[in-house]
């Protein structure tokens, strides 16, 4: 079948599995960026009078914290989530799940943030300075976020559960059951697939990490500042900052390299203010 022979040939340039095990998620070759566990901590500052048409983004602890937002009230906002490879394909929908201790007075209060966004694969959500924290506050320690991001569907998974349940499929199992006593097997087989099939994609969670902000001068701590922290699911090995920028004009981070290009990794976006 020309068909097959076309996708087979897709699949190997890209470096995916072409046997059936892949269907399942067995057998892929090479790491998918969704199962990263690593993450790479970016920032660049808040912008002057005259901001420039590209930013350089240091490594989150590259730079001097900001004494003076010790017991301020900080604006924390999310702005943009970056779906470059989630479990599945097509439409994925996100729940952003934030998490954050609050100085008061009386002491310490959790506080929770979950919210989920729609994006496509490869493609950024249509978000942009969405609150997540209006007035959290940074005590001597400073602030600390567990943040995680969750797959809750996708739409192509939807689709095909969708063929596999229906009656189409159901009469050609019924007509091949007719044939060989023995392939009632198989249909039991494919109820196994279906219900693997179903769950494979759900409720996955894609990033998780923890990112503290603090006031010290430990060189191995990511530092508390008003601006742009850049959190990406990649692997250190592959990771250079120096590499990518803050395009002003576009209001995307790119590469340095021309023509520019895209970071090849999940990511989001979190931006850090006083609350005016």
């Amino acid at each position: 079948d020309p068909h097959i022979k076309a996708y087979k040939a897709g699949a190997r340039k890209q470096k995916r599995d072409v046997k059936f095990a892949s269907f399942l998620g067995f057998g892929s070759s090479g790491t998918p960026a969704y199962k990263y566990t690593e993450h790479q901590f970016g920032f660049f500052p808040i912008a002057g009078d005259n901001p420039p048409a590209t930013t350089d983004i240091a490594d989150a602890a590259a730079m001097a914290p900001d004494q003076t937002l010790q017991n301020q009230a900080l604006m924390i906002t999310l702005d943009r989530l970056r779906i470059y490879d989630y479990p599945g394909d097509g439409r994925h929908v996100v729940l952003v799940d934030f998490s954050a201790d609050h100085s008061t007075s009386a002491g310490k209060q959790e506080l929770r943030f979950s919210h989920k966004y729609v994006a496509h694969e490869g493609q950024g959500a249509g978000v942009r300075g969405y609150p997540v924290f209006a007035g959290l506050r940074a005590d001597k320690q400073g602030i600390a976020f567990q943040v995680s991001t969750i797959n809750v569907e996708n739409d192509d998974d939807q689709k095909i559960l969708a063929f596999m349940g229906s009656d189409v499929l159901k009469r050609g199992l019924s007509l091949v059951d007719g044939i060989n006593p023995a392939i009632p097997v198989v249909t039991s087989l494919l109820s196994g697939i279906v219900g693997a099939f179903a769950s494979r994609h759900k409720n996955i969670v894609v990033q998780s990490f923890f990112l503290g902000l603090d006031f010290s001068k430990v060189q191995s701590r990511a530092r508390l500042r008003e601006g742009t922290y850049v959190c990406v699911q990649a692997p250190e090995e592959a990771w250079d900052w120096s590499q990518w920028r803050w395009n002003r004009a576009r209001g995307t981070i790119e590469s340095v390299s021309t023509p520019a290009r895209p970071i090849p990794y999940n990511y989001l976006v979190i931006g850090v203010s006083k609350l005016l």
